[in-house]
């Protein structure tokens, strides 16, 4: 495999004639391998799967960095190997978001994130987007079997208020893993999903989740708006709902929602992260239902 990352990178241009990339390796899955190429000038990061994995996601890595390239790393090519899809990008040097980072504002990385949704909402185009949000939760509610979800489900397609929901591309798993801080400012990871959600909201929901650790006690507080242990998180949600064209009442109250819409994008994922958001959608519903 390395042999053909080499291969790949002369081809490219990318090394010199005589230079030989030094590589680290990251197995995440048997389907799914990162490579860190090291030249003497530059990095690259090179993602190896097996064909037919999450077969949109080059297009979607090249459609964020067309919407967002001071954001995105930059793609650079997609290739077809001994059957696995090798895919390859500019290396960006950053210093990794921890998760708590958002509660203390580390870094002043509220501000920086609010960036990132006033570029989001530059696409928002679509002239009746209450229709399309309809559309794409009967969708989900026709695939999804967990009486917990279908009943959210159930809820939010008749509600009104998706008439008042702008359309706008999502990141689809903006949690604070996928970012990182860069000379440039906030750098994100990891956009295989983007733009197969619209709801506004969605991306701020999952980034304050995992924040949290998702931890169904700390969710419920935010619904309720009470954000005493970490005043960061009232203060980003206020600022980013004015921004998405929400209010922070109705950003709440879309909580639940958000999470089972995270869960349905996770269904090509492992199970591990399915089980944890299944038993934190759960685990809310409950503290809501009882307090």
């Amino acid at each position: 495999m390395l042999a053909t990352v080499t291969s790949i990178l002369r081809e490219r241009g990318l090394l010199a004639p005589d230079e030989e990339p030094g590589y680290n390796v990251t197995a995440v899955s048997g389907d799914v391998m990162n490579i860190g190429a090291h030249t003497r000038d530059a990095f690259f990061h090179v993602k190896a799967k097996k064909s037919g994995v999450l077969p949109a996601e080059y297009a979607n890595y090249c459609s964020a960095w067309r919407s967002f390239p001071q954001h995105v790393p930059e793609p650079l090519g997609c290739y077809a190997k001994h059957g696995r899809e090798i895919i390859v990008f500019r290396g960006v040097r950053h210093r990794p978001v921890r998760v708590g980072s958002i509660a203390r504002d580390q870094h002043r990385v509220a501000g920086k994130i609010i960036g990132f949704l006033k570029a989001s909402v530059q696409g928002a185009t679509v002239e009746h987007p209450g229709a399309a949000h309809r559309a794409f939760l009967r969708a989900l509610r026709e695939r999804t079997a967990d009486p917990i979800s279908s009943g959210i489900l159930e809820t939010w397609t008749g509600a009104p208020h998706l008439d008042d929901l702008p359309h706008i591309s999502q990141h689809g798993d903006f949690v604070v893993n996928n970012l990182g801080l860069a000379g440039s400012g906030l750098v994100v990871f990891d956009w295989e999903d983007f733009g197969r959600v619209s709801f506004p909201g969605l991306d701020l929901c999952t980034l304050l989740a995992s924040d949290t650790r998702f931890t169904a006690e700390r969710l419920r507080d935010l619904i309720r708006g009470d954000t005493r242990a970490a005043p960061c998180y009232s203060d980003l949600l206020h600022e980013a709902c004015a921004v998405l064209g929400l209010t922070p009442q109705l950003f709440r109250q879309l909580i639940p929602l958000y999470l089972v819409i995270f869960l349905d994008l996770k269904r090509d994922y492992g199970a591990a992260i399915r089980d944890l958001l299944g038993q934190t959608l759960s685990e809310l519903q409950q503290l809501i239902e009882t307090h």
